[in-house]
């Protein structure tokens, strides 16, 4: 992790084989995420009586991976927690309890695209782009520590028409839904929460930082 004149947080980590590079601006809020993507995403059912509130997820590497992503997780999570707007539509269950899980909505760049599965096996060729107008795309830490790339299952099914699949993720499918990493949020928090960056450098290690005590 290095900061930048006081300002720019860089971070660049690894998750199942895959770079992935964190750019945060401590004055604006300004938060990016880019880098590769090495599978698609499973299909999580969160309540089997309403597909509403189902979604698309990966895994996307532990806390100690991303330091700066779970300080920015925990503490967007617990400033927003009391905004209905934070979340995605419909999303419900423990994923909607900042005691439980730690969620930071993201925004598509204009570099991003979006894939859904159409009845195939082989990326990119079985796979048709979906625009990501309305995709509802966020980031989420488990209590266990894991952190999760994600996207309502009912903005996807939005986006489709008659001609293609619906990306179930069974086998055959291999994975329904795949989506580059190239994201943006903006999550303002006050300067001060970030005193224990003055403790990194561009040498330090993710299993080396010192985390700010309460988190």
């Amino acid at each position: 992790m290095d900061a930048i004149g006081g300002e720019i947080v860089h971070e660049l980590f690894t998750s199942h084989q895959a770079t992935r590079h964190v750019q945060y601006d401590i004055t604006t809020g300004e938060l990016f995420l880019v880098g590769e993507m090495a599978h698609g995403l499973d299909y999580f059912d969160n309540d089997s009586d309403d597909e509403s509130d189902d979604f698309w997820y990966c895994s996307f590497g532990s806390n100690d991976g991303s330091p700066l992503l779970t300080f920015l997780l925990r503490e967007a999570t617990n400033e927003y927690a009391d905004d209905p707007s934070w979340y995605p539509t419909n999303l419900a269950g423990e994923y909607i309890n900042p005691n439980q899980v730690a969620l930071i909505p993201l925004s598509p760049t204009s570099v991003q695209r979006s894939f859904v599965n159409d009845g195939g096996t082989t990326f990119p060729d079985d796979y048709v782009e979906i625009p990501n107008t309305d995709l509802e795309i966020f980031l989420y830490q488990r209590v266990d520590g894991y952190n999760y790339l994600a996207v309502m299952a009912d903005a996807v099914d939005a986006q489709l028409t008659g001609t293609q699949g619906d990306g179930d993720g069974t086998d055959s499918r291999d994975n329904g839904v795949r989506i580059d990493v190239a994201f943006r949020a903006t999550i303002p928090l006050p300067i001060e929460k970030f005193d224990f960056l003055s403790t990194l450098d561009d040498t330090t290690l993710p299993y080396e930082t010192l985390h700010p005590s309460d988190l």
